[in-house]
């Protein structure tokens, strides 16, 4: 087939329009040949350029030769990202769907076309294919588009795989918020609720105020309201998981009258004051902040952080926000200090004076000291 006019300026949607022919046809050897011609008259003043590239490598992709689908597809997400580079316009509107179907590709478990999944797996084809092109703008797009995948088909292992390796291979993203939020809900899933617990942890020292990610990205205003948005939901839960896990075990414990049970409650009534405490230098008045001070006085108090607890239960106390544990809170702030008292005195730091006898004269009494926390 050859064209009448070498130089024709229709040349190049005509061989668009064979190649659909043979593509709808499901002639997809005589498809590629037509697309490739296409890309043969080159890009410059050839506006199916594009069109050809996307085709092609659709092509490529219904007739399973995967491979040389990716290049296609990868092709023309880079020819979009240079030509929006030179014009400030967008080079191609298929490039969202050709960053789809790199991951769609990527993910395929049966490349061989034998209907068993191949040894190889999606990570490593990725790995291999991108190998040393880390910097260029749309891998970390394909990357996320292939976890995506993995996730939304519940393939969750893989997805968390993927969402940790980009977290240590592009760690000032502005978008790496969601895809720690992302690995959370993934471990959620599968029940894995102490890993999940650690992981909305490590959001703070990743994300939090103060960090490199932080610094990085003071100029996106969008990316740090989402991470204060998900390091709120991360410390507030943490807190949440931990203080249920000490009630639990203390019931337990006290059931049982079990002390390492007991002791393990107060590891776990210890984890979620910290994580209280950072709640609240994070988020010091939210609507909710009340409530929580009065968690974290609690908390202080189980982990046997008796003075800690004591002050903590004054501040709720003596606050104007709300009086619901007004009355529980000085109460347990009282308390707080009497066994504080009691455990100083079974260690022997401090000694309770004897109560008057009756006998002493006035006259000789001395005057002794008072503990402050007295």
């Amino acid at each position: 087939c050859k064209p009448l006019r070498k130089d024709s300026r229709f040349n190049a949607e005509a061989w668009v329009r064979i190649g659909e022919f043979h593509f709808d046809e499901n002639q997809l050897g005589e498809a590629i040949a037509a697309y490739q011609r296409v890309l043969d008259i080159g890009d410059d003043k050839n506006p199916y350029y594009d069109e050809a590239l996307y085709k092609l490598a659709w092509t490529y992709y219904r007739a399973d030769r995967f491979i040389e689908g990716i290049k296609q597809f990868d092709n023309l997400v880079v020819y979009a990202d240079k030509e929006f580079e030179k014009t400030g316009k967008h080079g191609s509107e298929m490039r969202p769907e050709a960053i789809q179907y790199l991951g769609i590709s990527f993910a395929e478990d049966d490349w061989d076309g034998d209907t068993v999944p191949d040894a190889e797996t999606g990570l490593q084809r990725i790995e291999r294919f991108y190998q040393g092109r880390a910097k260029e703008k749309h891998v970390y797009e394909v990357y996320r588009r292939l976890a995506g995948i993995y996730f939304d088909t519940t393939k969750y292992d893989q997805a968390v795989g993927i969402y940790k390796l980009m977290l240590r291979r592009w760690p000032y993203r502005g978008e790496n918020p969601e895809i720690q939020d992302k690995v959370i809900l993934a471990l959620e899933r599968q029940r894995k609720f102490d890993v999940a617990i650690k992981e909305r942890e490590e959001f703070t020292r990743l994300f939090g105020k103060g960090t490199e990610w932080e610094r990085r990205n003071r100029n996106n205003p969008k990316a740090l309201r989402k991470a204060r948005e998900f390091d709120e939901q991360a410390l507030i839960q943490a807190a949440v998981f931990h203080h249920k896990a000490g009630q639990d075990l203390k019931k337990r414990g006290v059931a049982m009258n079990d002390g390492a049970l007991l002791q393990k409650a107060a590891t776990e009534y210890a984890l979620a004051a910290e994580a209280y405490k950072k709640y609240l230098a994070r988020f010091p008045d939210t609507k909710n902040s009340y409530e929580i001070r009065y968690s974290y006085a609690d908390c202080l108090f189980y982990s046997e952080r008796f003075l800690a607890a004591a002050k903590a239960y004054a501040v709720v106390r003596d606050s104007n926000l709300d009086d619901r544990f007004r009355d529980d809170a000085a109460f347990a702030a009282t308390k707080a200090y009497e066994e504080y008292i009691n455990r100083q005195k079974a260690a022997g730091r401090i000694t309770e004076p004897p109560l008057p006898d009756g006998k002493t004269s006035p006259g000789s009494v001395k005057a002794i000291k008072v503990p402050k926390v007295y």
